[in-house]
């Protein structure tokens, strides 16, 4: 019998398992249909971090592998997104640490550092703003309506969204080509007048909010520089009258 076994051939691979056993039907027990009773949620059922994994225990030892697939997919977002909470803890917490130790404030020192930063973009953000609109006035008085410098354009285009920019970038090459008629220039022109007009509002806009928090510090500031000045003197230990202290 060993030898029969040994000189049969040996099945090729890949083969089905009737095919190995020489049979008609198939060796393996058939896999059975799972049936999912509950539907692939959807984000409006999982709206909140505690439905969320609430869903996913509930739900992911109920079905087969196969069917449950989302329902895993799921686990394993959830689980990476804990990883990546703990680990950006875990990188602010080394930062403030450096900073601390660096002696920069910290969180303080970081929050005076974004504030300068964005008041300095804001003043640029005036100055482009305010060449632009110097420009166009310009044009419009003169009759020229000559376009402005292409690389004022480009910082102006940099700071609007996308959609606009593309406009802008069109009519831009547009009226660059000798071509265009003045008509055509004149309206871009005005466009970008009425653009920069709107931008300056908003900058002076925030530029004044702002300057509404310091001069609320100051001004709450001085009343308690005030209030505390008699404390100070009444604190201090009176003065010996002329005549005692020459008499001692």
């Amino acid at each position: 019998g060993r030898q029969a076994q040994q000189g049969a051939p040996r099945p090729r691979l890949g083969a089905s398992p009737a095919a190995v056993h020489g049979r008609g039907e198939s060796a393996w027990p058939r896999r059975s249909q799972v049936v999912d009773p509950v539907p692939i949620m959807s984000n409006e059922f999982v709206d909140q971090r505690s439905s969320f994994l609430e869903k996913c225990q509930m739900y992911h030892w109920q079905f087969d592998e196969e069917v449950n697939a989302a329902h895993s997919t799921l686990m394993l977002l959830y689980y990476l997104h804990g990883m990546h909470r703990t680990a950006a803890a875990a990188r602010q917490k080394a930062a403030a640490a450096d900073l601390a130790a660096r002696g920069l404030g910290g969180a303080g020192a970081s929050s005076e550092q974004q504030q300068r930063s964005r008041s300095s973009k804001i003043e640029m953000a005036m100055q482009d703003w305010t060449q632009l609109l110097n420009h166009a006035n310009e044009a419009a008085a003169s009759e020229t309506w000559d376009l402005p410098p292409e690389e004022l354009f480009l910082r102006i285009l940099a700071q609007i969204n996308k959609s606009k920019r593309d406009i802008l970038q069109e009519k831009y090459n547009q009226c660059r080509d000798p071509s265009t008629t003045a008509a055509t220039r004149s309206v871009f022109i005005r466009v970008l007048k009425r653009i920069a007009e709107s931008f300056m509002s908003c900058l002076h806009n925030m530029q004044a909010n702002r300057q509404l928090p310091n001069a609320a510090a100051s001004s709450a500031a001085a009343p308690a520089a005030a209030r505390s000045a008699p404390a100070a003197a009444a604190a201090r230990p009176p003065l010996p009258a002329p005549g005692l202290a020459s008499a001692a």
